[in-house]
């Protein structure tokens, strides 16, 4: 795998192991931790601060083949100083946190569908029953709430560009977006190679 440092006119690259990752934090304290082979720890994903605690919101957000695979084999990282960039067989993807504001903004040069998981939760959070996630539309804006026993609800604010598939045989929430609800149980091997269970969560596919 390559990677790429590139700030202006200067840049320097490496041949690198594959499994590697990258870590993008803001001054608000929140932070996004992704790897180049798929979801591989519980602490991955992009985390939230309220009140000096960390929150995890997305687990994963990943292109997805014909197959409705999800790709996670990358050939390229490459680091602005303000965002990170990957690249794969299907395209290029770029991640920024803003500096002042609770956001994570994504861009994709890849036709392919984007698939988004979530995990909303406390960082050291285990607990599994009760969650419950409702996905609605409001003024061309995808709202995700969630709760979970008597807690207070969560919000996720999700405003995308694209376009939805011509394809009647998914449920459509608005332009951009197919709503999947589906629960999964994802493994993360980089968390049961250091021996810090749970080594597994069910996560929802929105």
């Amino acid at each position: 795998m390559k990677i790429i440092h590139s700030f202006e006119n200067f840049k320097i690259e490496k041949e690198a192991d594959n499994k590697l990752g990258f870590l993008l934090t803001n001054p608000l304290g929140d932070f996004l931790w992704f790897g180049t082979a798929g979801p591989a720890s519980r602490f991955q994903g992009w985390f939230v601060s309220s009140e000096a605690k960390p929150y995890r919101i997305i687990e994963n957000i990943a292109l997805v083949d014909a197959t409705g695979a999800e790709i996670s084999a990358f050939s390229e990282i490459e680091n602005n100083l303000f965002g990170v960039s990957r690249k794969s067989v299907a395209g290029r993807e770029t991640f920024f946190l803003p500096r002042n504001c609770h956001s994570l903004v994504y861009k994709t040069d890849s036709k392919n569908k984007v698939r988004l998981t979530l995990d909303v939760k406390e960082i050291y959070e285990s607990k599994e029953l009760g969650r419950n996630y409702e996905i609605g539309l409001e003024k061309g804006v995808l709202i995700v709430k969630f709760n979970q026993d008597n807690e207070p609800a969560v919000y996720v604010a999700i405003k995308s560009d694209g376009a939805c598939p011509n394809d009647q045989t998914i449920r459509s929430v608005g332009r951009g977006f197919e709503e999947k609800k589906e629960w999964i149980l994802r493994k993360y091997d980089y968390d049961k190679e250091r021996n810090s269970p749970p080594f597994e969560k069910w996560v929802y596919r929105a």
